[in-house]
């Protein structure tokens, strides 16, 4: 029972300590891996438009035609052809409709956050109160449950 409890004792008070001390790496760690996921995304999001612009142009290569239709849609310009039908689509409905699939990208992968235990830690006193702890823990766990040592008593009155 002595042996589990200073286990448990000593590694919690190891831990505590570490923690303390190593708050920088820790939030350093978090956000290098929340820039990690943005850049994920980016090249995500850039790869995907890499994809949709060689399709594009392999589509333009086959049928130059394309481009005289698609360039009026695309750039806002009048058609050419005056029995052409385009949609009359506003900048404002299309950047509400931009900021709709971006809440909707958002919800679907949020980087990973600082957890809010760290977050507790920003504060000195409490880093420093969780590293007092901690030392107390590995300091109790090796005077209460660290091993027992055997009195040995010699006996002066022997003749040898």
């Amino acid at each position: 029972m002595r042996t589990i409890l200073f286990i448990i004792f000593f590694i919690v008070g190891v831990v505590a300590v570490a923690t303390s001390c190593l708050f920088p790496d820790l939030v350093k760690y978090y956000r290098d891996r929340q820039i990690l996921h943005s850049l994920e995304e980016s090249i995500t999001k850039l790869e995907s438009l890499n994809e949709k612009y060689d399709l594009l142009l392999q589509n333009i290569e086959k049928d130059p035609n394309l481009l005289s239709r698609v360039a009026p849609a695309v750039l806002g310009a009048e058609p050419l052809d005056a029995n052409a039908v385009y949609p009359k689509v506003t900048a404002a409905e299309l950047e509400s409709a931009k900021a709709a699939l971006e809440d909707i990208s958002q919800i679907k992968e949020s980087a990973p956050e600082i957890p809010n235990w760290l977050i507790r830690l920003s504060e000195i006193r409490r880093r420093i109160a969780l590293f007092i702890a901690g030392t107390a823990l590995v300091l109790l766990s090796f005077v209460c449950f660290g091993p027992s040592r055997k009195k040995v008593y010699i006996n002066q009155n022997s003749e040898d």
